[in-house]
């Protein structure tokens, strides 16, 4: 991602099976080589990007509940575009100091669209988790030694 001068939105959906990963680390390679123009992330519950399925608002085999597609759309990647290709409108500075958020991204458990201007998000920390399915548990601390067989 060297000598990259476009304005660039990654755009990803938590439900890829293809590639979940990939829209987040190209975002942040460009960041590490230091981007010229604003780099925005945009992942949410988007998925299978192709054929249309994000005006038709399916996420591979299962439909989105919600609007969350058009709010997308309309809020985000248009804006985007517009101030970017076009140089007209406010595009993604809704914020009092008018910076551009560096990811916006959907947390589903909240079921809303958030910004934030550093990702991963400033104080986030790595967790790690185990499932175990004999006990279908689920846990943020590691299982006992004697348990990973």
């Amino acid at each position: 991602m060297k000598n990259v001068t476009p304005a660039v939105m990654w755009v990803g959906g938590w439900f890829d099976a293809e590639d979940l990963a990939g829209p987040v680390k190209l975002f942040q390679s460009l960041e590490r080589m230091g981007a010229t123009r604003p780099d925005t992330l945009g992942d949410g519950p988007m998925a299978a990007w192709r054929l249309g399925t994000r005006s038709r608002g399916y996420a591979g085999q299962f439909e989105l509940q919600g609007q969350h597609i058009r709010v997308f759309q309309e809020n985000i990647e248009l804006p985007f575009f517009i101030e970017n290709l076009k140089g007209k409108g406010n595009g993604l500075k809704a914020t009092a100091d008018g910076s551009v958020p560096k990811a916006i991204v959907f947390e589903t458990g909240r079921n809303q669209w958030r910004r934030f201007d550093a990702w991963p998000p400033k104080n986030s920390a790595v967790r790690l988790g185990s499932i175990s399915m004999r006990l279908a548990k689920l846990s943020w601390s590691a299982p006992a030694a004697d348990r990973l067989r």
